[in-house]
């Protein structure tokens, strides 16, 4: 999806939006992206629908390890959601309209909230592995917004 239009992007997510609900007719209240070491995140839903990512059209491969590359949907305690369980990266060489296409597709889905995890590196010395953090806003360094 290197030199994908605005149309073309659009049309390849009304794509996915329509394999997606041809498998699942629910709307997911929340979305979550599982991120690294967060791939059991997926295992906790139940009246699970699991689609690998190849099965949707135009959904990006995971290549990193924990990254289940399933989109999962269901219900967790009850709230219906929608787990991607991993994702493409940046530092993979992916273009960031793949590295988001699965946060647009929850869009399209009718997702009205997302939780997004990661493995984040930090420099605090009071944070061991595992520690939780809230993110709040980021430096941009690429110079690139999808």
């Amino acid at each position: 999806m290197n030199s994908a239009t605005p149309q073309e992007l659009l049309a390849h997510l009304h794509e996915a939006k329509a394999a997606v609900q041809a498998r699942w007719s629910g709307t997911p209240a929340l979305g979550l992206v599982a991120g690294s070491g967060l791939s059991a995140l997926g295992d906790l839903v139940s009246d699970a629908e699991r689609i690998p990512y190849g099965d949707i059209p135009h959904m990006p491969g995971t290549a990193v390890v924990g990254h289940a590359g399933e989109l999962v949907l269901g219900q967790l305690e009850g709230l219906p959601v929608a787990v991607l369980s991993g994702r493409v990266h940046r530092y993979e060489g992916h273009p960031l309209s793949d590295c988001v296409f699965g946060v647009r597709l929850l869009g399209l889905l009718g997702t009205p909230r997302v939780l997004i995890t990661n493995a984040a590196g930090g420099i605090k010395p009071s944070f061991s592995p595992g520690t939780l953090c809230r993110l709040t806003d980021h430096i941009n360094t690429t110079g690139e917004s999808p």
